[in-house]
């Protein structure tokens, strides 16, 4: 794909079907959204930094320990919606 040279955070990139948001630091592809829940852009683990900031928030990481995973912080720890388990 060929990336926007100078993107905005927020900025959206449609190609091949697929819409893509920059979020500051990379683009992560649009996922429909959970009832009651934010957004699930895609994330590696090592862009999961701050649990307390992403509090009640889910993503999708690409690399997680088994296999891709959807993620949420309880503000203290990632972990796994599928078992609670954590992700760090």
């Amino acid at each position: 794909m060929a990336w926007p040279a100078s993107p905005a955070v927020g900025d959206r990139w449609t190609e091949y079907g697929r819409t893509w948001v920059f979020d500051g630091s990379g683009w992560g592809q649009v996922i429909a959204p959970i009832a009651g829940v934010s957004a699930l852009p895609v994330r590696l683990l090592a862009e999961l930094v701050s649990p307390a900031g992403d509090i009640n928030r889910q993503f999708r990481v690409t690399d997680a320990p088994g296999g891709e995973a959807i993620v949420y912080s309880d503000g203290t720890d990632y972990r796994r919606v599928s078992d609670q388990s954590p992700v760090k």
